[in-house]
């Protein structure tokens, strides 16, 4: 079963995957939001990787490469879990959505998919 996290600085990953669960109707998404208390984000992470499956996919978004919250991910990078930084809702739609492929969550095609729904919407409204 292919399985998804989002996580984030703050409260970021809660309204994205809040915003998920409405347009898709799906609850089975689970959200960290990091430091708003003083919760342990290791301990979240690992609390989300002990509900799973040893043979789930594990889908992992987070919101920027480099930043703190993608590196606690990294030990639990393989063949089966996956990083994917910089989420935003159409990345997560098309990830997530109610006809998201079996396609590797990684592949370039998604990378370039991505990368094109970021747009300079000003100059669509002149």
């Amino acid at each position: 079963m292919r399985r998804y996290i989002i996580a984030s600085h703050h409260l970021m990953a809660h309204g994205l995957a809040d915003t998920l669960r409405f347009l898709t109707s799906r609850e089975d998404i689970i959200d960290i939001s990091a430091y708003i208390d003083d919760s342990d984000l290791e301990t979240m992470i690992r609390t989300a990787f002990e509900s799973f499956d040893p043979e789930d996919e594990v889908v992992i978004m987070t919101d920027m490469l480099g930043g703190s919250v993608n590196q606690q991910f990294c030990p639990y990078v393989t063949e089966r879990h996956h990083l994917i930084c910089g989420v935003n809702l159409p990345c997560a739609l098309s990830l997530k959505g109610r006809s998201a492929p079996k396609t590797h969550p990684c592949s370039r095609r998604y990378r370039t998919q991505y990368r094109r729904r970021i747009q300079a919407a000003s100059d669509l409204c002149k």
